[in-house]
């Protein structure tokens, strides 16, 4: 409170940090950064050494994403989309890069794939059905495995 006629100070804050758009939040770019490398490596899957190096390196860098996210308050539903989206992408590229080289794996590429997509469109209906904030959210809650929002999502399925 001021007193009148008293000589004050004036006070100095720190400029607030300039708002960042969702779009370029720190693990949001490591988001993009992958999906080139995965890009980049699909394209070069011709060259096992190089294929193999970019595709690591996008692993790497999942792991990276979600630590900066919670380290840097920047998490998003932006972001959760991306990083699945890209792990979805990686697999898929990884996958049709064997199929490629090794055309009798193809079917069973083929099938990986289509279990990949299904089950994590799975877990995140069941995340949804759950009232979690995330697919991983909904694992923590309902058990090690998520099995009671799936259970919930399966009975939603059949009612």
């Amino acid at each position: 409170a001021e007193v009148e006629g008293a000589f004050l100070l004036p006070t100095f804050r720190a400029p607030r940090p300039a708002m960042v758009h969702v779009y370029l939040y720190v693990p949001n770019l490591i988001g993009y950064t992958r999906v080139l490398l995965i890009i980049l490596s699909f394209h070069l899957r011709a060259s096992p050494l190089p294929f193999l190096l970019l595709y690591l390196a996008s692993v790497l860098l999942d792991g990276l994403d979600g630590h900066a996210a919670r380290a840097l308050n920047q998490t998003s539903h932006l972001g959760a989309l991306l990083d699945m989206l890209t792990d979805r992408c990686g697999t898929l590229a990884l996958l049709a890069a064997i199929s490629l080289s090794q055309p009798p794996l193809g079917p069973v590429a083929l099938a990986l794939v289509a279990l990949d997509i299904h089950a994590h469109f799975l877990q995140t209906a069941a995340a949804a059905a759950a009232g979690a904030g995330s697919h991983k959210a909904a694992m923590r809650a309902g058990g090690e495995d998520g099995s009671e929002a799936k259970l919930t999502v399966y009975q939603r399925m059949v009612a």
